[in-house]
């Protein structure tokens, strides 16, 4: 029987024992902080710009497309509505809301516009479209998505001799199969941001901002994927839909209760949209494809499920405003994000921060560490 020759050590050599270890380099003070400083340009330049869209769908500029497998080339597109609504004398509700899909009054009747303008009560008010801008895009579009939605509320007016407006709104993100089956009372929207559905706020505190956004959070993988233009999403199984979408992705849904006559609110509407434009679109709509990157995806998704867990069940403007009024304040709970998509990324902030305090670094760059951790 031959015999094994053994292995040379200089083929496997031996692994460094205690004594021959190499020293770990020291930490230093510089080389945290360019970590954190290279976290936040990584930030920046990939996950940040989508999630600011979600956050701020009313901004044109801010509109980016999924990093998918898609292969062919896409338009964006971005629509925009606003209206009024003043609390009728006698009545103390409100209902708005905005449909995931953007489709137009095709087969499927009224109900198939994306735009649930406010009413006192569901069912009186009116489902309608984007108008003009709406029906130009669907003329040129074969199928579509949503990648981005929202409804901003802001109040604009108080009755006379009023100085601290009474009420209270519930911004909630439903199922289609949810908008016949949930009672229009103050207790099941009580109910449904318990549930994780969405948050509340008082009127009062809504008048001390600039306006309140109820964006949309993808539900999931299936919330990007492509349908016929000008068709919606089945409510049920084996409901009539001249869509090829497979999964209902709901809408967003604001009510408000216990407000004073008089009282005027200003509703803005906003859908980001990526189409694969029709042949007769040559030319007229400038196309680009995206580079698919999973890592960002799943950066995407761990965003906005950090976005939810924020929102979901807050009832105070100053637990949510942070992150719904589309400015600059967003960017810390997203920085968090990216560093705990890290390995250790929150011990390195940990650690960054103690090392910044204990060699007397600028205060802001401690706090900024301190919160990352």
């Amino acid at each position: 029987m031959a015999r094994v020759k053994r292995a040379s050590p200089e083929i496997f050599p031996a692994l460094p024992s205690a004594s021959n270890r190499q020293p770990a380099p020291s930490a230093s003070y510089a080389s945290y902080a360019s970590i954190a400083s290279g976290r936040a340009a990584a930030l920046q330049g990939k996950v940040a710009p989508y999630l600011a869209m979600v956050l701020d769908p009313h901004s044109k500029d801010k509109g980016a497309r999924y990093p998918d497998e898609t292969i062919v080339p896409t338009g964006l597109n971005h629509l925009a509505a606003s209206a009024s609504y003043t609390i009728p004398d006698g009545g103390s509700t409100f209902v708005t809301g905005l449909r995931w899909k953007c489709s137009r009054d095709t087969p499927g009747g009224a109900d198939t516009a994306p735009i649930l303008t406010a009413a006192p009560t569901y069912g009186s008010g009116d489902w309608s479209e984007y108008g003009t801008p709406q029906t130009t895009w669907a003329s040129l579009s074969a199928v579509d998505r949503t990648l981005a939605a929202g409804i901003r509320v802001r109040l604009v007016g108080l009755p006379t001799s009023t100085f601290l407006p009474a009420g209270t709104v519930y911004f909630l993100q439903l199922q289609s199969i949810e908008l016949g089956s949930l009672p229009l009372t103050e207790a099941a929207a009580i109910q449904a941001v318990t549930a994780g559905k969405g948050f509340s706020c008082t009127v009062n505190e809504l008048s001390k901002t600039d306006g309140i956004t109820l964006p949309y959070l993808p539900q999931g993988p299936m919330s990007f994927v492509f349908s016929d233009t000008d068709s919606e999403a089945p409510v049920t199984a084996g409901s009539t839909s001249t869509s090829t979408v497979v999964s209902a992705n709901g809408f967003l849904f604001v009510i408000g209760f216990g407000l004073q006559a008089g009282q005027t609110l200003r509703f803005d509407y906003a859908h980001h949209i990526e189409y694969i434009p029709r042949s007769i679109a040559a030319g007229i709509v400038a196309t680009r494809v995206e580079p698919p990157s999973a890592e960002l995806r799943d950066a995407i998704s761990r965003g906005a499920q950090a976005i939810q867990s924020s929102l979901a069940g807050a009832t105070s403007a100053s637990k949510v405003q942070r992150l719904v009024d589309g400015g600059a304040s967003a960017i810390l709970p997203l920085a968090k994000v990216a560093m705990n998509m890290v390995p250790g990324g929150r011990l390195l902030a940990a650690g960054g921060a103690a090392l910044s305090s204990s060699l007397g670094g600028p205060s802001w760059l401690t706090s900024a560490l301190s919160a990352l951790a």
